[in-house]
């Protein structure tokens, strides 16, 4: 948490808290001074369970009291029929339970996959997430969602990498100031992304911002690998990432994963 006294994290363990019984993965937060553990991934009254796939990949909000999860479960929420992964943000003092992977109106959205790996802006009021579904502006002809900025306060939805074939394939971060957000992505997100390979980028957050691609060699030539698992510096001014790409410096022949930093202009 960022205060530093509890931990959030997602078990498929059934014993941790009495009452456990949905055989799924739940998501817990433990408090590091009592001990005590909490299962939250819940409806509103903590009585439903998160049922099916159950709930993972949990996400503190800056405030401490909100945490963001993944969850394909369809009894946390009323009227939850899409039979997708959908996010959503569970208040850790009320209880209450809000699904943010939804349209500018609240209506929900479909897709293959659905929506995963969220994460908060540095300001606490917008969840990224990775989506393939579609309708997020309230049609069902729009291309697959991308990569989606939800803003909590007015629901208004923004679409960026637009045409995800698969939410699991795209994972973001925002920059520390909250003005950048870096992702990794398998599909073409410029017209000559043409490698095949998972491939980081880096967008600004407000819209019409500039899109540039970060795992490109020296020479500006494509990675010939994957490239994944974006994060930055605490000072917002590099980029980190991890790459199978052989070809982003010169004498990479250990044929192996290795980290990589690029400086932003």
């Amino acid at each position: 948490s960022p205060d530093g006294t509890q931990i959030a994290f997602d078990s498929d363990s059934p014993n941790l808290v009495p009452g456990d019984d949905n055989a799924a993965r739940d998501v817990f937060v433990k408090d590091l001074t009592s001990g005590q553990i909490r299962l939250v991934s819940t409806d509103a009254d903590g009585k439903a369970q998160s049922h099916w796939m159950g709930a993972g990949e949990p996400a503190w909000a800056p405030d401490g009291q909100r945490i963001a999860f993944s969850s394909a479960a369809s009894n946390l929420v009323p009227i939850d029929t899409n039979d997708d992964s959908d996010v959503f943000v569970k208040h850790l003092m009320t209880g209450a339970i809000q699904r943010v992977s939804t349209d500018t109106h609240g209506g929900q959205v479909e897709g293959f996959s659905g929506s995963h790996h969220p994460a908060w802006s540095p300001d606490g009021t917008h969840v990224l997430f990775g989506s393939d579904a579609r309708g997020f502006g309230g049609g069902d002809d729009e291309q697959p969602g991308g990569l989606i900025i939800k803003d909590i306060p007015n629901q208004s939805v923004r679409q960026i990498a637009v045409g995800a074939e698969y939410a699991e394939e795209i994972g973001g971060a925002w920059s520390p100031d909250g003005r950048q957000i870096t992702f990794f992505s398998q599909d073409s997100v410029f017209d000559d992304d043409l490698n095949g390979e998972y491939d980081v980028f880096v967008v600004e957050a407000e819209a019409g911002g500039g899109l540039s691609s970060l795992s490109l060699a020296q020479d500006g030539a494509q990675g010939n690998g994957a490239s994944l698992y974006p994060c930055w510096s605490p000072d917002g001014t590099k980029v980190a990432f991890v790459s199978w790409a052989t070809n982003l410096v010169n004498g990479d022949t250990n044929m192996t994963a290795d980290a990589f930093m690029v400086r932003l202009p």
